[in-house]
């Protein structure tokens, strides 16, 4: 929240409070009574294949967050992901840009997983590099925007964030980011 301040964990707002309304659907909400955030992870996966058969799996998230509080606030939500997918040190990672960045694909020749942000602005900054600058940028106190290093790197044991900049309007101003995450192996 705000400009100065350190990035923090959503698990520092509250608790989550936890739902599964249907297969497949889990909803995760952490609320504080001034920022609310609610994710809904839809997963779907492919049939069963024969070892050496490509495989798929699905996973969709809706983010959704609210500012309960009686002034505007300017929120910065950060995804920052760590994939290891078959060996720590082979894998390359590049970021997909439209209209900002619209995901990242990461792939060790093998393996790969795409996410991408669908019905949505892409992320307004985002960042490639090798394992851990950017995890020590996000934890070192200090407010941070990430590098727009779009990449490739690798191959390495690589990283990738991406940063979306909003200002959610006072008493119950909302703000959205849904993600498709797809990876095959």
């Amino acid at each position: 929240m705000g400009d100065t301040g350190p990035e923090q964990s959503l698990d520092t707002i509250s608790a989550p409070s936890i739902s599964s309304p249907s297969a497949g659907i889990t909803n995760v909400t952490y609320d504080n009574g001034t920022i609310g955030v609610t994710i809904r992870f839809s997963l779907a996966g492919g049939a069963v294949m024969p070892q050496g058969s490509v495989a798929t799996a699905d996973l969709g998230e809706q983010l959704t967050f609210t500012n309960h509080a009686a002034n505007a606030a300017n929120f910065h939500f950060f995804q920052y992901s760590d994939f290891d997918l078959g060996d720590a040190g082979g894998d390359s990672v590049q970021l997909l840009p439209f209209n900002g960045f619209m995901g990242a694909y990461q792939w060790d020749g093998v393996n790969n997983i795409r996410e991408t942000t669908v019905n949505a602005p892409g992320a307004n900054h985002g960042s490639v590099d090798y394992f851990a600058t950017t995890f020590n940028l996000l934890n070192d106190g200090l407010p941070t925007t990430l590098n727009d290093n779009a990449g490739p790197v690798g191959p390495a044991d690589v990283t990738w964030a991406l940063q979306w900049d909003m200002t959610l309007a006072a008493n119950g101003g909302t703000g959205q980011v849904s993600k498709d995450t797809i990876s095959a192996s």
